[in-house]
């Protein structure tokens, strides 16, 4: 897992459609019962965080099947209850099944399944069936279908396993499963009919002169490929221009003429996204596949409206490189914040490898011209770069010095100090037990002026360097003297293995560099 994305997963959690609770633990996500087959857990002490995800606080206790009661929502016949002795045989049985794995104590679970069960009804007369599996009880059938999360829902269409990935209620639900079931493609004997059809998805609208030509058979392919990602239409008119109309859900039109059969799918993928538009929960999955390249634009509602135009115009030329996004500031108030590092928005904010660029122009001066200079400087590698960081203290001189991202370089790449750096985040369980030890381990060790043993909060600041790779935390470096490539510490998290660590790696010496 990239660095960059660490640093934002508390924050991708809220623009989620579906939540999705984990047992948290060594990283991010504590995955050894899971590998062990343990997924028959309860949490005795958790804490739910603002977003909803439940942190277990403490060592999980094992529950055997008998122990575990089901207080479901679901209980009228409309969702079957399916476990590893009948799960086979229901999916053979049916064309398409919607499965929800979940878990009792989970509260997006508990919130979901009376939504799910809704849905169920109001598809009862369609070729699809509802169903749940109790992930708590069912372990190697939730292993064997990889879940990571509760809720986890697939719809398994003859076999093949899609993720349900819009909205959690039973509206939402419901039209995307009625989407997902349409024809592909759906035959309209006009361009004007496929285009006034009411739809809330996107539509695609394939216009040939002739239903033979080859595009169909590449388009039909597709779209049985990606039922989810909207209704597919075709049109046999030689009136009409041969091309592809892409239908967004934001009512933009793209009209595409450059078609051949081998990069139809590619082309489809791309352009089915805004040029720029909103970014939220349902649409954050797909725009993450498109690229991990972003222009943001953080502000209200009358700021979009005053750039949109010129961001639409610019999109066009870069969006096979970049997400163009509006962040918008009145539904997401933090996320500039904490995601972009913009404390005063509306703003511009580039995304490329990982790193932030911050536009220096304001809203007024937000012409094509300057939008694309500074997309092209970024790339060029000629735009500051903008670090996440916290305030420097005055007072960080202790034993245990306080690194912020301002002043990372300065204090961790030094000439004639080692350093051990500890990388924490505050919601981290295992962080806040193992400060407390890497605290008292600092002060033993203070009178070693060759060695400088410091932290930094990767919540609020982010490590200028693309030396310190992590996958989760906290995580510990070593750096000798004079180096710019750490060593990842391995060891226990005690003193005495700190201890024991710090004899192998590094020198005492009597070393009179002044305190930085």
């Amino acid at each position: 897992m990239k660095v960059a994305l660490l640093r934002y997963i508390p924050y991708l959690y809220l623009l989620s459609s579906i939540p999705t609770a984990f047992v948290a633990g060594d990283a991010v996500v504590d995955q050894r019962n899971r590998e062990n087959g343990q997924l028959n857990y309860e949490c005795i002490n958790k804490k739910v965080e603002p977003d909803g995800n439940v942190i277990c606080l403490d060592n999980v206790h094992e529950k055997s099947a008998q122990e575990v009661k089901i207080n479901s929502a679901i209980g009228n016949g409309s969702v079957e209850k399916l476990t590893s002795a009948n799960f086979d045989d229901f999916i053979k049985s049916n064309d398409n099944v919607m499965v929800m794995f979940m878990a009792p104590w989970c509260r997006h679970c508990k919130h979901l399944e009376p939504e799910y069960a809704k849905a169920a009804k109001n598809l009862r007369d369609e070729n699809v069936r509802f169903a749940e599996v109790d992930a708590t009880i069912e372990n190697e059938l939730a292993n064997k279908h990889e879940i990571k999360g509760f809720p986890t829902v697939y719809m398994i269409r003859k076999g093949k396993k899609t993720a349900y990935d819009s909205g959690r209620t039973a509206e939402a639900i419901t039209e995307w499963v009625t989407s997902f079931l349409s024809p592909i493609p759906k035959i309209a004997s006009s361009l004007s009919q496929a285009k006034a059809e009411e739809a809330k998805i996107v539509k695609y609208i394939l216009v040939v002169h002739d239903e033979k030509d080859p595009l169909v058979a590449e388009f039909v392919n597709y779209g049985e490929n990606n039922r989810a990602k909207g209704i597919y239409y075709q049109v046999v008119d030689p009136s009409e221009k041969k091309a592809l109309y892409i239908v967004r859900a934001n009512s933009e039109v793209e009209m595409l003429t450059d078609l051949k059969v081998d990069t139809l799918a590619a082309l489809i993928d791309r352009e089915t996204l805004p040029l720029f538009g909103p970014i939220n929960g349902e649409n954050y999955p797909e725009y993450a596949k498109n690229s991990s390249n972003w222009v943001w634009f953080a502000g209200a509602n009358k700021d979009y409206e005053a750039v949109r135009k010129a961001v639409q115009t610019v999109s066009k030329k870069f969006r096979n490189k970049f997400n163009f996004v509006w962040l918008d500031t009145e539904l997401f108030p933090h996320h500039a914040q904490s995601l972009l590092s913009i404390s005063n928005p509306p703003a511009f904010v580039v995304t490329f490898n990982d790193k932030n660029y911050i536009a220096d122009f304001k809203v007024v001066d937000a012409t094509e011209h300057n939008i694309t200079s500074h997309i092209e400087n970024v790339v060029k590698g000629e735009a500051k770069r903008h670090i996440k960081s916290a305030p420097e203290s005055e007072k960080d001189k202790g034993c245990l010095r306080t690194i912020v991202g301002s002043n990372f370089r300065k204090l961790v790449f030094q000439k004639q100090k080692d350093v051990l750096l500890l990388v924490h985040v505050p919601w981290c369980h295992h962080c806040t037990q193992f400060f407390p030890i890497f605290k008292d381990f600092a002060k033993e060790v203070c009178n070693d002026k060759s060695l400088m043993v410091a932290s930094i909060d990767a919540n609020d600041n982010e490590i200028d360097s693309d030396e310190f790779k992590y996958d989760g935390f906290p995580a510990v470096f070593f750096l000798k003297a004079g180096t710019k490539t750490p060593i990842v510490y391995h060891d226990a998290r005690t003193k005495e293995a700190l201890h024991n660590y710090i004899k192998k790696v590094h020198v005492k010496t009597d070393t009179k560099q002044d305190e930085l």
